[in-house]
C-alpha cells in the first residue's frame, strides 16, 4: 500500500463515519429509496439574485433544503444567509474561495477550509457539515474534518446546473423517479448575463423536483435530516 493510500486508510479506520465516498454515495441512495425522499442541496452560494428565489419556492411547497455556502460569498451577502437560516434550512461549509483539494498544496486546501468555517461562524457550528469544492478530497481534507468532528456532504443526483452540461430538466426529474429519490445537487450562485439561462434552469428544476416530491408522496428533507 502507497504512503498516501495507508494515510487515508488509516484516517478511515479511525473515524468510521467518514466514509468512503463510493459508500457513504451508496448509503444516501439506499436511504432515500427506502423511506422516499429527496434532499435538495444548493452550492457556491449565497446570491443576491438566485438564493431568495430558491427560498420562496420551498416556501411555497413547505419544503426545507441545505445550503452549503462558500464563506467569501456569505461575507457579501450576511443578510441572505440570515433569511436562509431563518427559514429553518440547513446550513453547510463549502470553503471559502472553491478550492480544489487535489490543485493546491495541503496547507492552502486547510486553510480555505478554515477560512470557510470562519466566515459561517455566525451560522455554522465548527462542525457543521463540508460539501468538498469540485467533489474533491484527499486524506489531509479528511484529517481536517475529523479534526472538526465535521461530516461529508455528499450527492447521489448531479443537477447537471453547472457550466458546460445540458440543460434538461425531465431528464433529472425522470433520474430521481426511478432512482426513488435522493441528495440532489444544485447552484445558487449568482451567474452573469450571458448564463441568466442557467439560473432559470435551477429554479425550474427545483419547482420540478419538489412537484416530483408532492406527487409521490415524498419527503422533502435537509441533508442531516435525512432518515
Amino acid at each position: 500500500m502507497t504512503g498516501v493510500l495507508a494515510e487515508a486508510a488509516g484516517v478511515l479506520a479511525a473515524s468510521p463515519t467518514r466514509l468512503p465516498r463510493w459508500r457513504a454515495e451508496n448509503d444516501l441512495r439506499r436511504r432515500c429509496a427506502k423511506h422516499g425522499a429527496i434532499a435538495l442541496t444548493y452550492d457556491d452560494g449565497p446570491g443576491r439574485r438566485v438564493t431568495p428565489r430558491v427560498l420562496e419556492l420551498l416556501r411555497e411547497y413547505d419544503a426545507h433544503a441545505t445550503f452549503y455556502l462558500l464563506g467569501s460569498r456569505a461575507l457579501e451577502a450576511p443578510d441572505v444567509v440570515d433569511h436562509i437560516a431563518a427559514g429553518g434550512h440547513e446550513l453547510g461549509c463549502h470553503g471559502f474561495a472553491h478550492v480544489n483539494a487535489l490543485t493546491v498544496s495541503r496547507s492552502s486546501a486547510a486553510r480555505d477550509i478554515e477560512q470557510g468555517y470562519e466566515a459561517l461562524s455566525p451560522w455554522l457550528p465548527r462542525d457543521g457539515a463540508f460539501r468538498p469544492p469540485f467533489g474533491k478530497i484527499r486524506p489531509h481534507t479528511w484529517r481536517e474534518l475529523r479534526r472538526r468532528g465535521a461530516p461529508v456532504g455528499w450527492w447521489t443526483i448531479d443537477s447537471r446546473d453547472s457550466l458546460f452540461e445540458s440543460l434538461d430538466v425531465d431528464a433529472v426529474v425522470a433520474e430521481t423517479e426511478r432512482a426513488g429519490g435522493g441528495v440532489v445537487l444544485l447552484h445558487d450562485f449568482d451567474r452573469g448575463a450571458a448564463d441568466a439561462a442557467r439560473e432559470q434552469y435551477t429554479l425550474s428544476l427545483t419547482e420540478a423536483l419538489l412537484a416530483l416530491a408532492r406527487r409521490r408522496g415524498w419527503l422533502t428533507t435537509t441533508q442531516s435530516a435525512l432518515p
